[in-house]
């Protein structure tokens, strides 16, 4: 085969590798997340609402519900804070629809169990 000919074949073929690899990325930021998001398990259901840098928790049928502001991190990092706590969570999308949350930095002991990392949440 010709050399430049596969060259050529080669460039083309790692484009369309890096196209396809890139295209599956999903991207997450704070556009993404803003909206009203729903989750549920067994019988509790927890609301979570997020604005521009602010949003709010409710559980249901407990009734508690808690305002935060947030900070998200390299699309990937989630720091919820009010004024009792912090709590960072790796934010995992399946879809642009859908994300489940995960302790971060991950906890090898299981002291407490934060509902917010059991659930996945969908978009309403």
């Amino acid at each position: 085969m010709n050399p430049s000919k596969l060259k050529i074949m080669l460039i083309v073929f790692g484009i369309v590798l890096f196209s396809c690899s890139s295209f599956n990325k999903l991207t997450v930021g704070k556009k993404v997340l803003i909206g009203k998001w729903l989750g549920k398990i067994d019988d509790i259901s927890i609301i979570v609402i997020f604005k521009k840098d602010s949003g709010s928790i409710e559980y249901y049928p407990y009734g508690k519900k808690f305002s935060f502001k947030y900070n998200l991190k390299n699309d990937s990092i989630l720091t919820f804070s009010n004024n009792f706590s912090i709590s960072s969570h790796l934010i995992k999308f399946s879809t642009k629809n859908n994300f489940k949350l995960q302790p971060y930095p991950p906890k090898d002991d299981l002291e407490s169990i934060d509902l917010i990392n059991e659930v996945e949440f969908h978009r309403e």
